[in-house]
């Protein structure tokens, strides 16, 4: 009696062959699609930005655990962690001004410790007089925005349609997210004072914004005294009986940046050490 005995057969597999199929993704050739240099632009704004990421690490929650840098070309006061690239992370931001009678630059046009409830007061900073000039808000402030990585600015707006649970959100965001207030953090910048933010977003996310940081920018001057308009339109200084005022009023603005609590740090070459964890 014969019986046929079945099996399976084997191929036999070479270790530089599994090794190739390991990393040929790695070498296939793909297109670079719209952001394939990291740029972004903004067409509401037309403004450009360009974004690298360099650590990107699985996370257990939808919060990304990365660390990318941010370059805004044309912005001289712009260089941050990296040289001229900054930490791409979730921040609000505006300028403001900073001189010897508001020397903590976010303020609200209040007085003593309520110019520093910068949330639950939110509205346009104080108009300014330094040096002879007035200055208006609008004249040095542009808005104050919650920047988000891939999301880019949001304009941070008085009321809108927020969450009823009980907390008060004074501000509100075009696309949805709603900010409540906070107490910052004792590790803020030295003299800082008053609100932090916490914001609420549409999917739940939640960013506690309590660490502010400032960082000079350009200076605003702009022509003071009394003026006539003579035949033609030249404009002739007149003063009478006193000595001519200053031909210029300048106030210091600065870059004010409210950053989250940090505990991943990351180190450079640079001898400078960065804690993050939101990025």
């Amino acid at each position: 009696m014969n019986a046929l005995a079945t099996g399976t057969v084997c191929a036999q597999v070479k270790i530089p062959e599994e090794y190739a199929k390991l990393i040929k993704h790695r070498g296939e050739i793909t297109a670079f699609g719209n952001e394939g240099f990291g740029d972004k632009v903004d067409l509401g704004s037309g403004g450009l930005q360009i974004v690298q990421t360099d650590v990107d690490l699985p996370g257990n929650n939808a919060i990304p655990v990365r660390v990318s840098r941010r370059f805004v070309p044309g912005d001289k006061y712009g260089g941050g962690h990296f040289g001229v690239w900054s930490l791409d992370i979730p921040y609000m931001h505006g300028i403001f001004a900073n001189h010897v009678y508001n020397p903590k630059g976010w303020t609200v046009p209040e007085s003593g410790a309520d110019q520093y409830k910068r949330c639950s007061l939110f509205s346009a900073p104080p108009e300014l007089y330094f040096q002879g000039g007035l200055f208006w808000p609008d004249e040095y402030w542009q808005g104050s925005f919650f920047h988000l990585p891939g999301g880019g600015d949001q304009e941070l707006l008085s009321g809108g349609l927020v969450p009823t649970d009980g907390n008060a959100y004074p501000i509100s965001t075009k696309d949805g997210a709603a900010v409540r207030c906070v107490a910052l953090a004792s590790t803020s910048q030295s003299g800082s004072q008053g609100d932090g933010f916490e914001v609420v977003t549409p999917n739940g996310l939640i960013y506690t914004l309590n660490q502010m940081v400032s960082r000079p920018n350009a200076q605003i001057s702009k022509p003071i005294g009394d003026m006539g308009l003579l035949k033609g339109g030249v404009w002739s200084k007149q003063s009478a009986n006193a000595p001519p005022p200053e031909p210029n009023a300048a106030i210091k603005l600065c870059d004010l940046h409210l950053e989250r609590d940090k505990s991943l740090a990351v180190d450079s070459n640079h001898g400078q050490r960065w804690p993050s964890d939101h990025t």
